[in-house]
Order: C-alpha cells, then sequence, then structure tokens
C-alpha cells in the first residue's frame, strides 16, 4: 500500500514538472523587470480582483514579447508568433483565428494597461470556447 502511494505521488510529481516546464532564465528576467516597474509583488498575484497594477504588469510583459506597441496597439502576428512557441506541433489553426479575433475584438486603446486586460480576457474566453488551454503565453 505505501509502495503504490510512494509510486501514485512521484509519478504525479514528474507529470506536473513535464506539463509546466521551468520558465527558461530570458523570461523570469522579463518577469522581473516588469515586476521592479509596476512595483508589482507576488502579495498582489494572489490577492483576489483585478487591479490596475495587474493590468499594467501584464502590459510590460506583452511589451517585452513584442505582443503590445507603446501607442496601445496589438501586434498580431507577435501575438501568433509566441502562442506558437508554446505548441511544438504547431499552433492549431482555430486558435491562430481566434487570437486574430481577439485582436479586432479589442482594436485599439490609448491606455496600453487597458488594452492588456482586455487582450487577456478575450483570450481567455475565445479559446475556452474552443477547449484549448487559455493559459498559454502572451
Amino acid at each position: 500500500m505505501k509502495t503504490t502511494r510512494a509510486t501514485v505521488i512521484v509519478s504525479s510529481l514528474v507529470l506536473l514538472v513535464c506539463a509546466h516546464p521551468p520558465i527558461p532564465e530570458e523570461q523570469k528576467k522579463m518577469i522581473d523587470d516588469c515586476k521592479k516597474e509596476t512595483q508589482f509583488t507576488e502579495e498582489m498575484r494572489l490577492t483576489d480582483g483585478l487591479t490596475r497594477d495587474k493590468k499594467c504588469f501584464a502590459a510590460c510583459l506583452m511589451k517585452k514579447y513584442g505582443v503590445l506597441h507603446e501607442d496601445g496597439t496589438i501586434d498580431r502576428s507577435k501575438l501568433v508568433e509566441n502562442a506558437e512557441k508554446v505548441f511544438p506541433s504547431g499552433i492549431p489553426d482555430k486558435a491562430k483565428s481566434a487570437l486574430a479575433e481577439c485582436v479586432e475584438i479589442v482594436g485599439h486603446n490609448d491606455d496600453a494597461c487597458e488594452t492588456a486586460h482586455l487582450l487577456v480576457q478575450c483570450k481567455r474566453d475565445q479559446l475556452a470556447k474552443l477547449n484549448i488551454d487559455p493559459s498559454f503565453a502572451l
């Protein structure tokens, strides 16, 4: 019984590590830079509710990935390019269409923080409808 339970626990941990590989150093640096730029803290991340700080942190990351321009416009090709990195076998066409649709839905907003929030929200909604994990990167 103990051996079986230990095997299940170890197997679960292996699956967890494989399903969520470690964040590359370059991405860690972007995250750290955005935390500094926006004064975003771990405590803020863990709190409920959507705050301007959370929206601006997302905007900062999107800018670093090249998805969001300073003027609040979204770069559709960069959005798809970043999504393709998450799908080693290629991003499904239906996901590409959903992302392109989000660019149109969100449109242009002079407030980059609000644009980032609207894009994240749209991406989650559209991909969830397609049964695709919406948590993949920017």
